[in-house]
This record gives structure tokens, C-alpha cells and sequence, in this order.
């Protein structure tokens, strides 16, 4: 929004709304938490097939090329993930993705911080 106006960052929102509900089909939910964030619930989904999800929505945003005010732009993003078990509160998993992101974006974005709840932050390049 800041430099491309609130029509371009509407049109990144649809452009990354539609590349999720694309990555997952009917294998998840992708919904929108706020602002920019956006979350994907993958039930039944192990760390491995969580990474690769993730790997794969950053190579297809960067592959994604926005034309504003004549000129063509490229579109990162930075995605943390966890684990959720049954027998934690969706609140407390929604909070360690959360601060997955933060380490995502902090380290120079475009990659992803994905693993369960005890495992040691490992960023990722999609």
C-alpha cells in the first residue's frame, strides 16, 4: 500500500487469496486473519507435507508478476507454520506460527519458518 497504493495492495490480497485456495484445494482452509495474514489449516498434514505446501506458495508467488502504473512487479511473502495438535488450543498454535512469521520476515523474507511446537526454528527458502 505504501508504494503502490491501496489498489495494488488489493489486488496482491486476490492474487495471494487465490494462490492459497489453489495450493491447498480441497485438502484445507485458507482464510484471512487480518490486514495481510492469512491462515491455512491442513488437517491430517505431517511436518514434511507442511514444509513442501509452504516451499510451493513461495515459488508460486515469486513467479507471479503484477503490472502497476506500467511496471511490472514481483510479489514475495514470508510463511510460518506449525504443528496443531488435537490436545493444544488453536490459539496457542495460531501464536507459535505467529512468531515463525516474525523470524521469516526479520531474516530477510521470502522463505518460510515451518516445524512443530518443540522444534528449533529452521528458515527456509521455498
Amino acid at each position: 500500500n505504501d508504494t503502490y497504493g491501496h489498489a495494488g495492495g488489493d489486488e496482491v490480497l486476490r492474487i495471494l487469496a487465490n494462490t492459497l485456495k489453489q495450493s491447498v484445494g480441497n485438502q484445507g482452509i485458507v482464510g484471512r486473519l487480518g490486514g495481510e495474514e492469512f491462515g491455512i489449516f491442513l488437517p491430517s498434514t505431517d511436518l514434511e507435507k507442511g514444509q513442501q505446501v509452504a516451499a510451493n506458495i513461495c515459488q508460486t508467488m515469486r513467479q507471479v508478476q503484477m503490472i502497476v502504473e506500467g511496471r511490472s512487479i514481483g510479489i514475495t511473502l514470508s510463511i510460518g507454520g506449525t504443528l496443531h495438535a488435537a490436545t493444544t488450543a488453536i490459539g496457542h498454535s495460531l501464536k507459535i506460527a505467529d512468531r515463525r512469521l516474525y523470524k521469516a520476515k526479520h531474516a530477510g523474507r521470502d522463505q518460510y519458518d515451518f516445524g512443530d511446537e518443540g522444534q528449533a526454528s529452521q528458515l527456509l527458502r521455498g
